[in-house]
């Protein structure tokens, strides 16, 4: 009897990993890549790797170049050679397989780490708290510390409280420029309803005794019927300097904002505004108030892409240039248009290399009147002439995996 029953046990043992089996070669996502429009041959010397997890461990990795579309399943993350991602690389010990945001990552010769957002929460007298752990490795001795710490300034509660950081490093001190917003409010055209309260911060956290100070606050420069909005949208260090953009409101229309580019100088502790808008009036008749702003950073050039849904679904794009080196601004008199996309969309990654605007573009459709992501959802890839506007390429993904993608874009001597 036992006997029978120990066989019994072991065919459905047996069974039930083949049906495993079959089930993860079933739930396998396909692949495929669609060219819509354009020669892959205009790609150059770029590729776009898109990857996702199948496992704690491995993905499928998929590579656009020139030379055609290949895919790698199960593959560890394929390990390339962007400015963040060596120093994850080259730190196992401390990251841990852990990627954080790049503008969070610091390095100097003497120290490496991040700045993670641990919580934010209200102590006993109702405060908004915002609290942080620092990761740091001492490069000399390889010694790795944790440390835990909140920022000494407070806010009373209210309702729509945001907050962002950027960071850098010098000498013995982590640099965290900190934004805090509070009580903004949007309508569905994306246009402000109420500016509320903000604030921008530079602290310094030391590393030798932990110490917390505030270091410097950020005044904006008074401008007749504005109000500025400081909400460190898409902050960056580069060169010892801490950027972000600053949002002047117009204050009789709304809809009506230009942006400041803002950093902070490290090496000499204050803060500098460029005096021109970096972005003037993006209600422009092309964009519309409702924009969303990108920003890559090529060498000393920082490129800032404006863009929303435009009509016969287009994403309309406008485009700034900004010399790091001189505070030099070039609007580039020329609109742009990446052909269909879904009625809602998000621009996961762009670049400019090579006088092309190279873009990763992640669009669905409404289901059931909601704004929800489904199995429909299409990720394109396009490439534009800067010069021209003409779309040089445009191709789709073409995968039934519900699992978000994580998209690069990358020369080959980065990969």
């Amino acid at each position: 009897m036992n006997k029978k029953l120990s066989i019994s046990v072991l065919i459905i043992t047996l069974a039930s990993l083949i049906g495993i089996g079959v089930g993860v070669i079933i739930n396998e996502p396909s692949y495929d890549l669609v060219d819509i429009q354009g020669s892959k041959e205009n790609l150059g010397n770029v590729v776009f790797l898109q990857s996702q997890k199948t496992d704690l461990y491995k993905s499928i990795q998929s590579i656009v170049s020139k030379d055609g579309f290949e895919v790698k399943k199960y593959k560890n993350n394929e390990k390339f050679r962007g400015e963040y991602n060596k120093i994850i690389i080259s730190n196992p010990d401390l990251f841990k397989n852990y990627y954080p945001e790049g503008n969070t990552i610091y390095k100097s010769n003497e120290n490496v780490g991040y700045v993670e957002s641990f919580s934010t929460t209200y102590n006993e007298n109702g405060e908004f708290v915002q609290e942080f752990t620092i990761h740091n490795k001492d490069l000399k001795t390889g010694e790795i510390n944790e440390w835990y710490f909140t920022l000494p300034e407070k806010i009373k509660e209210d309702k729509n409280i945001e907050h962002k950081f950027v960071v850098g490093i010098k000498n013995d001190k982590v640099y965290i420029l900190n934004s805090i917003v509070d009580g903004i409010d949007y309508n569905h055209k994306g246009e402000l309803t109420s500016i509320g309260d903000s604030s921008l911060n530079l602290y310094t956290f030391n590393l030798n005794n932990q110490e917390v100070k505030k270091n410097n606050t950020y005044k904006a420069f008074e401008k007749e019927g504005y109000k500025a909005i400081l909400n460190l949208t898409e902050g960056f260090n580069k060169n010892n300097k801490i950027y972000t953009l600053v949002e002047q409101a117009n204050l009789k229309d709304k809809s009506k904002v230009d942006y400041y580019l803002v950093y902070y100088d490290i090496n000499n502790n204050k803060f500098n505004t460029i005096k021109e808008p970096v972005i003037k009036d993006s209600s422009t008749s092309l964009l519309g108030g409702n924009i969303t702003i990108s920003a890559d950073v090529e060498g000393d050039i920082l490129y800032l892409l404006q863009h929303n849904k435009g009509e016969e679904e287009n994403i309309n794009i406008k485009l700034s240039k900004i010399d790091l080196k001189n505070d030099k601004i070039d609007y580039v008199d020329k609109d742009y248009k990446t052909g269909n996309v879904d009625g809602n969309y998000d621009v996961v990654a762009f670049r400019i290399l090579n006088n092309k605007i190279y873009m990763c573009i992640n669009s669905w459709k409404d289901s059931n009147g909601k704004y929800s992501k489904d199995e429909r959802m299409k990720n394109d890839i396009v490439v534009l002439d800067e010069k021209t506007g003409q779309i040089l390429y445009k191709g789709e993904y073409i995968n039934d995996s519900l699992d978000y993608p994580i998209n690069h874009i990358l020369t080959k001597d980065e990969l």
